[in-house]
C-alpha cells in the first residue's frame, strides 16, 4: 500500500471525490451498498456484471426519483457514484466516462459548482 502524506493533493481530492455522492443527498441503501460490493469484486475478477449492475442502476434511479426538486443533484450524484464503483472495480475508461456524462448533466442543468468540481477531476484523470 502506498504512502500518502497528509494534505496531498491528490489524495484530498480523491476524498472530495468520494464524498460527493452524499454531499448531493445520493444515500445508497445498505442493499445498494451490498450489490456494490459484489459488483466491484467481480469486476476485479472479469466476471459478468450485467445483471447486477443493471439491479443496482434500477434501485439507483428509483432512489433518484423521490425528490423530483433536487433530482438533478441526485442523479449527478448517482453517476458519480457508479463512477466510482467502477474506478474500484478496475474499469478506469468506464469510470472517466461516467465522470464526463454528471459533468454533462451539470452542464446541461446549470449547475456552477459541480461543473467545476467534475471539471477539474476530469482534467486531472
Amino acid at each position: 500500500m502506498e504512502h500518502i502524506s497528509e494534505g496531498d493533493p491528490e489524495q484530498e481530492r480523491r476524498r472530495a471525490l468520494e464524498a460527493l455522492p452524499a454531499a448531493l443527498e445520493y444515500i445508497e441503501t445498505d442493499e445498494m451498498l451490498e450489490i456494490r460490493h459484489t459488483l466491484v469484486e467481480a469486476m476485479k475478477a472479469g466476471e459478468d456484471t450485467e445483471e447486477l449492475a443493471l439491479r443496482y442502476r434500477l434501485m439507483a434511479e428509483k432512489l433518484t426519483d423521490y425528490d423530483s426538486e433536487n433530482s438533478s443533484r441526485l442523479r449527478i450524484g448517482m453517476l458519480v457514484s457508479i463512477a466510482l464503483m467502477r474506478r474500484d472495480g478496475g474499469r478506469y475508461d468506464a469510470y472517466l466516462e461516467d465522470l464526463d456524462d454528471a459533468l454533462a448533466m451539470a452542464e446541461q442543468e446549470y449547475i456552477e459548482d459541480l461543473v467545476l468540481i467534475l471539471s477539474e477531476m476530469l482534467a486531472e484523470g
